[in-house]
């Protein structure tokens, strides 16, 4: 029998696992509702439906990993499952800067001629299980990054509270891995807090109700709060290779099959001597997030 600790441990983690768990299904429902409802015909709403499928295709995956958590007793299983979350989050944040400039755009649209929506809301308001308009809907993958982004916290926090040698710690290379996707998190949650604070006649009615800066803040400093905890020496630190992906107009699913595989994953090539360089600082975040689906 396990000790009472180790006890202890497991019944915290699963708590956040658990609140995870039951928010993340009301999400994926309306993700699901926003699917199948009929949208205005246009290239912006086209776009949205190639979005939310992905998005959904991502929270379908991660229902399924904690569901499998409840269920797997084995140590390294469990191991396997927690790095699997965080490629799923991963992917999740590889969509969510653009799903966050085409809600940008959406808010623009709604503010420059509202009347093309009022149909559409008036249908929403009493056929919508919460009776809400589009707007309270396409809110929610915005606001779905700030929880994923304490989820990611949270792992890197019950990692920290196992002892040097513990078969479920993990190794300095997957550390150095999750602080690096934990900053790239940041910055999706800083870029997202920025354009959701700006004013427009939309947001007056849209982003207020729900307070989204609040969110962002607290997630953001729960962050940084494990970014210090869990820093590790430039001795330790792990350079992951880095590739220049072309640009792309939209993402492809069956490019992230790895991280949903049940095969293992596979092992990122070794650096050659040229890559001991320090790669070039690119401000634009899409490549290196690209990278980190695949771990």
């Amino acid at each position: 029998m396990l000790p009472v600790n180790e006890i202890q441990k497991m019944l915290d983690e699963n708590k956040v696992i658990k609140e995870i768990l039951d928010t993340e299904s009301t999400y994926n429902k309306t993700l699901d509702f926003l699917l199948k409802l009929s949208m205005p015909d246009s290239e912006l709403f086209a776009q949205l439906k190639i979005y939310l499928s992905q998005l959904k295709e991502v929270s379908d995956r991660l229902i399924e990993n904690v569901k499998v958590t409840f269920a797997e007793p084995n140590i390294s299983s469990l191991n396997a499952l927690k790095i699997h979350r965080i490629q799923l989050i991963k992917a999740f944040f590889t969509l969510y800067k653009d799903y966050l400039g085409w809600h940008e755009i959406y808010l623009k649209e709604v503010a420059a001629n509202p009347a093309k929506f009022n149909q559409l809301n008036q249908y929403l308001s009493t056929h919508s299980p919460d009776m809400a308009d589009l707007s309270f809907y396409l809110i929610q993958p915005v606001q779905r990054g700030p929880r994923y982004a304490l989820l990611a916290a949270e792992i890197i926090k019950c990692n920290n509270r196992l002892a040097d040698g513990h078969p479920a710690k993990f190794s300095d290379t997957t550390i150095a891995d999750l602080m690096k996707v934990i900053e790239v998190i940041k910055e999706r949650l800083q870029e997202a807090n920025s354009s959701m604070s700006q004013p427009s006649s939309a947001s007056s009615t849209t982003v207020k109700p729900y307070q989204f800066g609040d969110y962002t803040r607290a997630a953001l400093a729960y962050l940084g709060e494990y970014m210090d905890q869990s820093a590790y020496k430039g001795s330790n630190e792990v350079s992951i290779p880095s590739t220049s992906a072309a640009k792309r107009s939209g993402y492809n699913l069956s490019s992230w099959c790895s991280i949903w595989s049940s095969h293992s994953k596979p092992q990122p090539a070794e650096a050659s001597s040229s890559s001991a360089a320090k790669p070039e600082e690119d401000t634009d975040l899409d490549s290196e997030a690209e990278e980190f689906v695949l771990m």
